[in-house]
């Protein structure tokens, strides 16, 4: 049974990184690690300098080097706001999910 998801808003200064359908976020709360699913309680937490987990709805997980900001978790969705966000490269990963391939002839 697939988990269920939630919206994931992502903003730094410069742009919107990322609006989509995620089914987990792991980030580097400023008390530790935070874990957010689908349902998870309201909550504002400030975010230490490190890498957040994304796992989308379809396709594979994404690590993103952030600097420091605040996570904010509602009934909606999760928002990150911080200052930079770069997607960490995945070795050996295809470069599409098998689901976005076009097929072969």
């Amino acid at each position: 049974m697939a988990r269920p998801a939630f919206k994931l808003e992502w903003v730094t200064p410069q742009r919107v990184h990322v609006e989509k359908e995620v089914v987990a976020v792991r980030a580097p709360g400023h008390e530790g690690q935070l874990s957010i699913l689908a349902r998870h309680q309201p909550l504002v937490c400030l975010l230490r300098e490190g890498v957040v987990e994304v796992q989308p709805a379809q396709g594979y997980t994404e690590l993103w080097r952030v600097a420091a900001g605040t996570l904010i978790v509602r009934r909606a969705g999760v928002t990150i706001v911080t200052r930079s966000a770069t997607l960490e490269p995945r070795p050996h990963a295809p470069a599409d999910p098998p689901e976005s391939r076009s097929p072969s002839p």
